[in-house]
């Protein structure tokens, strides 16, 4: 078997999209579904090393990459989006 880490961003894996993953079969895309959290692990079947006791896999762990600096149109849709989030709701019910 090959593992492998891949950076993605916290949007990617909020939202869902497909990557490019790097095997030794050559580039296959993954789709990454949406809500995917922080280092969960795909299984691509059949992309890893071939040994006598059959074909391994590869499986590819996402990493989900935050930002450091955001512009100040990025902070503000962010800012947007927090005053919407289940949690500000929740504490908002209690105020």
């Amino acid at each position: 078997n090959i593992f492998i880490k891949v950076p993605i961003s916290s949007i990617d894996a909020t939202i869902g999209c497909t990557i490019q993953v790097p095997t030794v079969y050559g580039d296959v895309e993954l789709k990454i579904p949406e809500g995917t959290q922080p280092n969960t692990k795909f299984r691509l079947k059949g992309k890893g090393v071939k040994s006598r006791s059959g074909q391994g896999d590869e499986f590819v762990e996402v990493q989900v990459e935050i930002p450091r600096k955001v512009s100040r149109r990025e902070r503000e849709l962010y800012e947007e989006l927090q005053s919407e989030s289940p949690f500000e709701r929740f504490k908002r019910a209690f105020k």
